[in-house]
């Protein structure tokens, strides 16, 4: 089945609120993710607070994407603050990576990998059998926005299904109407939707086309 997951990169407490609080939006998506980075892992950072998010009313359920060297360090002040986290995604370049994964199981919640064309599929091996899916990033990690890299990416995702048959793959950033028949051909069942939504004139309208398309 076909998820479609909008994101949230902010560098606001203003543009976080209006992003996951976008009443159209929030009337058609079950599951949204919050994008958070510190400077530490990819040189970009984000605003995402735990302590206000948790003020926000009615929030989704939410996958939390830490782009952040060592998300061990604060993960559990985003499980005691927002109880409607239900899976995180971390990358293999983090420290302390078989630590914060089980910390994470531990806390109920599942686990997935953000992968870039480059990496190196051996290196996520002994994590698998651990993971719920791997999350294809179609940009470099960091900011949104950022044009689709093309054949590396969908070559990539080619390579995942044949190493790893039955984990679900998901694709974030650069990715448009257009590109989307192509990737469930490829095997992709996850969509995270984020320039192509906010950069619409209605994010929610622009979501509901690329469900029915």
């Amino acid at each position: 089945m076909t998820q479609l997951i909008p994101t949230v990169l902010a560098h606001s407490k203003e543009e976080c609120f209006q992003k996951l609080c976008h009443e159209g939006l929030r009337a058609l998506a079950p599951l949204w993710q919050i994008d958070v980075l510190d400077g530490s892992l990819f040189g970009a950072s984000s605003w995402a607070s735990p302590m206000e998010i948790t003020a926000f009313p009615s929030l989704p359920d939410l996958e939390i994407h830490f782009m952040v060297k060592d998300p061990l360090a604060v993960l559990s002040q985003w499980f005691s603050l927002l109880p409607s986290i239900s899976c995180i995604t971390v990358h293999p370049e983090i420290d302390h990576r078989s630590q914060t994964i089980e910390a994470i199981l531990a806390s109920g919640k599942s686990v997935g990998l953000a992968i870039e064309a480059t990496t190196d599929l051996s290196m996520i091996q002994d994590d698998l059998p651990l993971l719920s899916y791997l999350i294809m990033m179609g940009v470099p990690p960091g900011a949104s926005g950022q044009p689709f890299l093309g054949e590396p990416v969908l070559e990539k995702i080619k390579e995942i299904h044949k190493l790893f048959p039955g984990l679900p793959v998901g694709i974030d950033g650069g990715i448009t109407l257009a590109m989307k028949k192509t990737l469930i051909s490829l095997g992709i069942e996850r969509f995270y939707l984020g320039s192509s939504l906010w950069n619409s004139e209605d994010p929610g309208a622009a979501y509901q086309k690329f469900l029915e398309t």
